[in-house]
């Protein structure tokens, strides 16, 4: 689960909190402790899902915050990066990530004592 704050600009006091329960899944806010709406990122835009009515300087202010925690692109660029050794990349909260490792073949290896991989 990853957890964020936002907190608007110009207004005191007032805080969001941006919660994700899984990777792919929309982002749920909250105010007050009570659910106001969910949002997802398609074809580069944010969008909030349903019927809710929200304002759409927040949709884009929450949107920003987001974007700035790379969660939507670091799995994708860790997994490039050491595409060699990283099947995939999943974020399971603020701090914490699984990395699947991909299964590597040797092949004419006559001695591999001392290989660690």
């Amino acid at each position: 689960m990853i957890e964020l704050d936002y907190f608007p600009d110009g207004v005191d006091g007032l805080v969001y909190q941006v919660v994700q329960f899984r990777a792919a899944e929309p982002w749920r806010i909250v105010y007050a402790g009570e659910l106001i709406c969910s949002m997802e990122k398609l074809e580069g835009l944010w969008y909030v899902k349903g019927k809710a009515r929200i304002p759409q300087e927040l949709i884009e202010g929450i949107g920003v915050l987001i974007d700035r925690q790379h969660f939507n692109r670091l799995p994708m660029e860790l997994k490039m990066h050491w595409e060699t050794y990283v099947q995939e990349t999943i974020a399971q909260g603020d701090t914490q990530w699984w990395f699947v490792r991909q299964e590597l073949i040797l092949s004419g290896l006559k001695n591999c004592s001392g290989l660690t991989l």
